[in-house]
């Protein structure tokens, strides 16, 4: 049986792009794209480790990718994917946050989800975002969720660092405020091998992709300079779409 999904990568202040993804619930082998057969498992199996304790509410900004709780399919190392109602992604403790079926707030065990698809919360067959796990390669640091901005053997990734700092010096109740800032690092994925980019421009995304002369002939017709998410994930989208792997 197939089931033909629309998905729209609706990036929360960034490009928003559409693709469509042919799914075959029962061979995962005829799957097109990157996400796989929909299976939907326990939830029990993505484990029920309470949240790490923060008072975020005495800090300024947020530490999620979305502040509000959207279904989602979670993708396990084992190869399970379970599917949740209500998930959110925490970029400062990396940790994929879930409401249970008490309303309890709990995380996945650390290390277990490989990847999350969140869905529209008003349409399920449609994606909202892609986060996958990859080598945190900014400090070395074991593994980091990545923004997935796009379809195809080579993706343009996106790593939001949301990080914590103090900030005013608060002389009414005698404490400093502190509050969450991001730093966001892009980077190719060719083949799963990630280079990191220092800027999105002509020289940083052409010397990772190695692009060839009819590339370059089709960046100067659609005089795209490579220096936004949209132009980059435009011409990905031509690139991949040329650049298929031989059968």
């Amino acid at each position: 049986m197939r089931i033909l999904l629309a998905i729209c990568f609706f990036l929360s202040l960034h490009f928003y792009a559409d693709a469509q993804l042919t799914v075959d619930v029962d061979n995962p082998e005829a799957t097109h794209g990157n996400y796989g057969a929909v299976k939907v498992y326990d939830p029990s199996a993505i484990g029920s480790k309470r949240v790490t304790v923060i008072n975020y509410g005495d800090m300024h900004g947020s530490p999620f990718w979305n502040d509000k709780w959207a279904p989602a399919l979670l993708y396990l190392n084992r190869g399970t994917i379970v599917k949740l109602k209500q998930v959110k992604m925490n970029l400062y403790t990396q940790e994929v946050h879930y409401l249970d079926n008490n309303g309890a707030e709990l995380a996945a065990e650390t290390g277990l989800v490989s990847k999350v698809v969140f869905l529209k919360a008003e349409d399920s067959t449609k994606v909202l975002s892609v986060f996958e796990a990859r080598p945190d390669y900014t400090d070395n640091n074991g593994k980091a969720y990545f923004q997935v901005l796009d379809t195809g053997k080579v993706q343009l990734l996106l790593l939001q660092k949301i990080l914590r700092r103090q900030e005013n010096y608060n002389a009414l109740s005698g404490k400093w405020e502190s509050g969450f800032f991001s730093k966001y690092h892009y980077a190719i994925s060719n083949n799963d091998r990630i280079t990191p980019l220092t800027a999105l421009n002509p020289n940083t995304v052409t010397a990772a992709i190695s692009t060839d002369a009819v590339s370059k002939e089709w960046l100067r017709q659609n005089r795209n300079k490579l220096k936004n998410e949209a132009e980059v994930i435009s011409f990905l989208d031509f690139y991949n779409g040329t650049h298929k792997p031989a059968k």
